[in-house]
Parts: C-alpha cells; structure tokens; sequence
C-alpha cells in the first residue's frame, strides 16, 4: 500500500524500489510485478518494465495473466511494437469479458498505425452490439473528426448528446461546428 501511495504522489523511483523488495521476497506475487512494471513505465523504462512483465507471465496463471497481457499491449503499444500490441489485447479480450476500454485501446493502437479503416470497422461492430456504449461512440467521433470526416462525427456527437445530454466533450464538438 505505501508504493501505492508513493506512485499516486508520483514518487516512481522510491515505488519501484520498495516494489522490488516485495518482488524479491514473494517472486509469485505477481500484482507486486505488475506495480513494478508501472513504476518502470512511468520513469519511461520500458526495457526493465518488458523483463518485469515477462517475469509475471512467468508466474501468472489462467485469469491471473489477464492484467499482465493488458499491460504488455500497453507497454507495446507505447514501444511502437503496432502489431505486437494489438496481439496481446486479442489475448486479453479471450481471457475477460468485452469492454469498452479494451475496443478503446484496440481502435487507438491501430490508428496509431495507419490502420484506420480497421480502427473504424472495430469501433463500428462494437457500436452495432452496444449502441448506447459513450466510449465506442466518442472513439469512432474522435476518429471520424481526426480522418476530416466531420459531418459523420457530427451525428455521432448527436448520438452522445442524446444519452448523455450534459457531456463536455461532445456539447463542445457540438459548439465547434
């Protein structure tokens, strides 16, 4: 608890370093690893955060991989590794249940890789299944704004607008046009 405290106060080296004494004495602890790595990426060394990670797949088992594999695509994705992450948040979609988040993540890793047609058909069959989910809906409006296809962000800002009539973010778009 106290490397909680110290990384919600941004105090990552001082987190890292009681992160790994726990490692060290309890090398099954794999939430332990996990904090670890996080403090590793927030200092911007993903190297040590990559061999961190490895290390708790090692130990991890069936669901208790799922937060490794989620941190892993993070990790990838911010590495640049495009392809790499996309096949680790695959992984962590067969092992949790479908989330808005994880689609968010999904669509954002193939934008940044050029793929926007995939990042677009992604966001849309989750639409298709979840209508009413903002996060689908605001990502595919950011997306269809960012790729100069205004009018269609526009009706998906509508879309928000409706089932969350005071949200900042679309009244804003709204207000832009």
């Amino acid at each position: 608890q106290l490397a909680a405290g110290e990384m919600s106060e941004g105090r990552y080296a001082k987190a890292e370093s009681r992160l790994e004494e726990l490692a060290a004495r309890d090398p099954a602890n794999v939430t332990a690893r996990c904090r670890l790595a996080d403090a590793r990426i927030a200092q911007g060394d993903y190297p040590a955060a990559r061999q961190t990670l490895r290390e708790a797949l090692a130990v991890a088992r069936g669901r208790g991989r799922a937060p490794v594999i989620w941190r892993m695509a993070g990790l990838e994705r911010r590495s640049g590794n495009h392809d790499r992450a996309m096949a680790y948040y695959r992984e962590y979609t067969e092992m949790t249940a479908p989330a808005g988040r994880t689609v968010e993540q999904m669509a954002l890793t193939l934008k940044e890789a050029g793929k926007h047609g995939e990042a677009e058909s992604l966001l849309r069959d989750w639409i298709q299944e979840r209508p009413s989910s903002l996060i689908g809906l605001r990502s595919l409006a950011r997306l269809l704004d960012e790729t100069g296809r205004k009018h269609e962000a526009d009706e998906m800002w509508s879309t928000i607008l409706e089932i969350r009539p005071h949200d900042e973010e679309a009244a804003t778009a709204a207000s832009q046009r």
